[in-house]
């Protein structure tokens, strides 16, 4: 959410594209997901951007073994489809503004190692109700269209 608010007019392309495949009444579904490539892009360059596991140290087997079946996290397809399910919810219900007026350029990004990689300072932001603010702007329209 940090790199999407540090980046407005990227934020505008994800939210128009949302309202585009979603609409403006509907609620964004897990079957939604595989016709919004902007939002898988923008999510795909998060994570190059920012990994969620620090890189580790690579290590050596004392013998040699064959490992048979997955190598990956049998719940990474879920973890991804749930990942952009609550990104593309929160772009599209909701306007964004830093806490306590913190402008863009004063949001730290540095990052802190643990069991995994996240920030240093969490992000602190505020949701604004955008619906609300297009169901307004609807009704306004609709009103000058009878005049």
């Amino acid at each position: 959410m940090t790199e999407l608010l540090l980046n407005p007019e990227k934020l505008l392309i994800a939210r128009y594209e949302l309202m585009s495949v979603v609409g403006e009444n509907a609620q964004v579904q897990e079957s939604d997901i595989s016709k919004l490539p902007l939002l898988q892009a923008v999510i795909k360059e998060i994570f190059r951007n920012h990994p969620p596991v620090p890189l580790l140290i690579p290590r050596k087997t004392k013998i040699n073994v064959e490992v048979n079946g997955r190598r990956i996290c049998p719940c990474m397809p879920l973890a991804s489809r749930m990942l952009h399910l609550t990104v593309a919810t929160l772009v599209r219900n909701f306007d964004w503004k830093f806490e306590n007026g913190i402008k863009s350029e004063e949001v730290d990004m540095k990052e802190m190692f643990g069991l995994s990689l996240h920030k240093e300072i969490p992000l602190k932001a505020i949701p604004l109700d955008f619906m609300l603010k297009i169901k307004w702007i609807s009704l306004f329209n609709d009103d000058f269209k009878m005049y």
